[in-house]
């Protein structure tokens, strides 16, 4: 079901003096305003997926909805695959949003080394109000760059604009009180799990070594 961004802005608990983000492309893990800070996922794991991403390698698009204006996006991955591995590599150079509402980058392309690899995809919001996260689970894969437009999520909102700063980039945030719209109600997104196991696949259940053993069953979310 696709939402109408004002209304899932409305959904995600905006205030005036809080900004909350959801990760919409790739699928997010799951929701909760009260664990929004908590890093690195807001609380959630991978046991708690229900079901994960394949990740084009070539490209995959990344839409987010977002309560306030100018906030900057960090987006990184960190492989699953190596247990020792715990480094989270960043994919893009910070993303400014000058709008509230829904951003979509068409096609965000990642290194070649990782095709196979199961990981971890983050998004971290820094607004001068606070800084909040969200991730997805996604496979790696070796197939052609996924079309954007296949997905009805990927447009942005009317006003919404993303500008890259270069990398490296201090994150610099600038309060804009006005911009985020009231009605703070708690959400779930469609096919994300919250703290309800029972709603979760047998196979996501075991954690994260049968996961890896299990890589082929990971299914795209549309």
């Amino acid at each position: 079901m696709l939402l109408n961004p004002i209304f899932l802005i409305a959904g995600l608990g905006a205030g005036v003096s809080s900004a909350y983000h959801l990760l919409r492309l790739p699928k997010s893990m799951g929701y909760k305003r009260e664990w929004s800070q908590l890093s690195p996922c807001s609380n959630f794991n991978i046991s708690q997926v229900m079901v994960g991403t394949n990740y084009s390698v070539n490209g995959y698009p990344l839409a987010v909805t977002s309560t306030n204006a100018n906030v900057t996006f960090t987006v990184r991955v960190r492989l699953l695959n190596d247990s020792a591995e715990e480094k989270f590599h960043q994919i893009l150079p910070p993303l400014v949003m000058s709008m509230y509402g829904t951003l979509c980058i068409p096609s965000v392309p990642v290194d070649k080394k990782w095709v196979g690899q199961l990981a971890q995809y983050q998004v971290i919001s820094d607004h001068a109000s606070m800084r909040t996260y969200q991730c997805s689970l996604v496979q790696f894969l070796d197939t052609p760059a996924v079309d954007a437009s296949s997905f009805d999520v990927c447009k942005n909102t009317t006003g919404v604009n993303g500008t890259f700063q270069e990398w490296g980039s201090e994150i610099l945030t600038t309060p804009t009180p006005s911009s985020a719209l009231p009605a703070p109600t708690e959400v779930e997104p469609e096919n994300a799990a919250q703290d309800h196991m029972a709603k979760l696949n047998p196979w996501m259940m075991v954690g994260v070594p049968a996961i890896t053993g299990l890589l082929p069953i990971l299914v795209t979310l549309v």
